[in-house]
């Protein structure tokens, strides 16, 4: 049977490195949010995680150390772009009329998205800024 501590503030029970043991916690749920797998790992019960995420400020850090990973992630996607612009290039240019219609077609399906993504986010811009203007305006109404 595994043994599993129950980590309470205080309690005699509690890690004595406690922040570490929090941080390894936050880190755990930020890349895999099962509570079962983290509770496995750390050898702490699900119970301890769940009140962990009650806490407002331990449940905004795992929010926060997401955001960082994806960051992270998106960052690492971006320095790989312009590798893979030149390898599209290249591809356009192949003798292998398969690869070049291939290469053409993901150009335009990707130039499609991005068209679409910029339009879609004019659109709620758009909303966003009505939306500020009616309530301005129905503001200024409620004190004529």
């Amino acid at each position: 049977m595994e043994h599993v501590i129950d980590i309470e503030p205080g309690s005699d029970n509690a890690l004595e490195d406690f922040d570490d043991e929090r941080e390894r916690l936050v880190q755990l749920l930020a890349k895999d949010p099962s509570r079962v797998r983290a509770a496995k790992e750390l050898g702490i019960s699900t119970r301890t995680i769940r009140r962990r995420l009650e806490e407002p400020g331990f449940k905004r850090r795992v929010s926060d150390a997401r955001t960082e990973l994806q960051v992270a992630s998106w960052t690492a996607l971006l320095g790989l772009r312009d590798k893979s612009a030149r390898v599209l290039d290249e591809s356009l240019e192949s003798e292998d009329e398969r690869v070049r219609l291939q290469a053409a077609k993901y150009v335009y399906e990707m130039s499609e998205r991005v068209r679409r993504e910029q339009i879609n986010e004019e659109m709620a811009q758009r909303v966003a800024d009505l939306e500020e203007r009616l309530t301005q305006d129905g503001g200024s109404r409620a004190h004529e």
